[in-house]
């Protein structure tokens, strides 16, 4: 996707971001990973709950919104920090929970994982490594959730 069809939904800053990400993703060789974290997103999240009737406070940390994709043969696996709402460590409003699943961000339900989850292709591959419409895609919800869901305000503000 190039920079103009996404400049269409996305401001310019995010959508030449994007593509910088979608060719960073095309050179991954298998079991390779890219991590991107939303540092300008952190937030307080509870490291240790309050103990002995309050005597002992509890204790905080930031956490920020990390996306980690990790290319496995010809799918790329996304994870994303979980929700406190499913034993994850990032504190989030039910609306951001619902703006993750719009993007299609699958929670992970009721077993041992505690992260968000995505996968690119969704299906079984159809074409071989790089897919260039999934990763095209990939890039899109990486940005516009770093965008409109945890509403960081320019890429500066993301490390990867």
């Amino acid at each position: 996707m190039s920079t103009s069809e996404r400049a269409d939904d996305l401001s310019a800053a995010w959508a030449a971001w994007a593509d910088m990400l979608e060719t960073r993703l095309t050179a991954l060789a298998d079991g390779e990973q890219v991590v991107v974290v939303a540092a300008g997103a952190a937030r307080k999240s509870v490291a240790r709950p309050k103990f002995l009737f309050g005597l002992i406070p509890a204790r905080y940390v930031d956490c920020a919104p990390t996306i980690t994709l990790i290319r496995r043969e010809d799918h790329l696996h996304g994870s994303l920090t979980g929700s406190e709402s499913f034993g994850g460590p990032l504190p989030m409003s039910p609306q951001e929970d619902a703006a993750l699943k719009a993007l299609s961000w699958r929670d992970p339900g009721s077993g041992f994982e505690r992260t968000w989850l995505r996968y690119w292709p969704d299906d079984v591959a159809l074409a071989p490594w790089p897919a260039s419409a999934n990763l095209a895609s990939c890039a899109d919800v990486v940005a516009r959730t770093f965008h409109e869901v945890y509403a960081v305000g320019s890429p500066e503000e993301v490390l990867s």
